[in-house]
């Protein structure tokens, strides 16, 4: 990899994809803690935006799922750098170059619409923006390099972010969905979201006095528990190999 080639921008994309299960976390608590949460002096209203953060939760969960269950992929990079064995383009990435950071952009916001307060909206959208398009900086630097012609084929056919919607439905039919592949390969980042989810309501419920969703310290307890236990029990299933396609 030639080094001297890069670009700032591609640099800070390498240091955000190599310490990312770090810095976005660091990120959020600071947001979430310098800004308290806002809600609108109509209840209505307040229920309203918290239900679109859950259905963009959904979405940008959906959207990952999808991507994990249609095709395989090397996740993470090799040594907490940007690696790939092999160019990817079936499956989702025959429609978008990018799906499980786009999934993950759509996660992120659905934790600002839930938090409420119109800095961390700004900020928040702005840094990670800026964050995945510098990781995404990287990763074409890198495989451009590495696949050459084969990958400016591929982008001069698929987009960076937008979907393309043409021929999905056959990209459905042609793959099969591997259910195990998701559970394995997404357990610990989705347990990780439902429970900033959770965490972000019960820091609403004792900052405001009329949060839109109302839930008992016992209850949030509770589903923390269920969520927890799941992800032990997945973890197990795992580590035995119940989740391999083999099984």
């Amino acid at each position: 990899m030639k080094e001297e080639q890069k670009s700032l921008f591609i640099r800070y994309g390498d240091f955000i994809f190599k310490y990312r299960n770090g810095v976005f976390p660091i990120i959020l608590a600071i947001l979430f803690l310098s800004f308290s949460p806002i809600n609108s002096d109509y209840a209505h209203i307040n229920l309203a935006v918290d239900l679109l953060g859950f259905f963009i939760y959904f979405f940008g969960e959906g959207i990952r799922v999808m991507t994990i269950g249609l095709t395989y992929i090397k996740r993470g990079g090799k040594d907490k750098q940007v690696y790939a064995d092999n160019l990817i383009i079936e499956g989702i990435f025959a429609h978008c170059r990018n799906p499980l950071y786009l999934g993950n952009l759509f996660i992120f916001l659905s934790f600002f619409i839930i938090h409420g307060n119109i800095w961390v909206y700004i900020l928040g959208t702005l840094f990670f923006l800026t964050a995945y398009n510098a990781m995404v900086a990287a990763e074409e630097f890198f495989l451009q390099q590495k696949f050459d012609i084969i990958y400016i084929r591929y982008c001069s056919q698929v987009n960076r972010w937008l979907p393309k919607i043409t021929g999905l439905k056959d990209t459905f039919k042609q793959i099969i969905f591997d259910w195990r592949q998701v559970i394995g390969a997404d357990y610990s980042s989705a347990y990780s979201s439902m429970m900033v989810i959770l965490l972000t309501i019960y820091y609403k419920q004792i900052d405001l006095e009329d949060s839109a969703i109302v839930l008992s310290s016992t209850q949030l307890l509770k589903i923390g528990i269920v969520l927890t236990s799941t992800m032990a029990v997945i973890k197990f299933l795992k580590k035995k190999g119940y989740l391999s396609k083999n099984r």
